[in-house]
């Protein structure tokens, strides 16, 4: 099963815009630089990257 992939034009406004919405952000970002795991409210991890890269 495949996780969850977002891509955004601006990640740090929708990284902001999805803490705003109970997103939770982890300590240990396994991706570095190439994109960032967020929690739903339920736990289930997501991933955010910017539109036109690949991780």
């Amino acid at each position: 099963m495949r996780g969850l992939d977002l891509t955004f034009a601006d990640v740090e406004a929708a990284e902001r815009c999805l803490v705003g919405l109970g997103a939770a952000k982890p300590a240990h970002q396994p991706g570095g630089n190439h994109w960032t795991v967020l929690l739903d409210p339920s736990g289930q991890p997501f991933c955010i990257s910017a539109a036109g890269k690949s991780g």
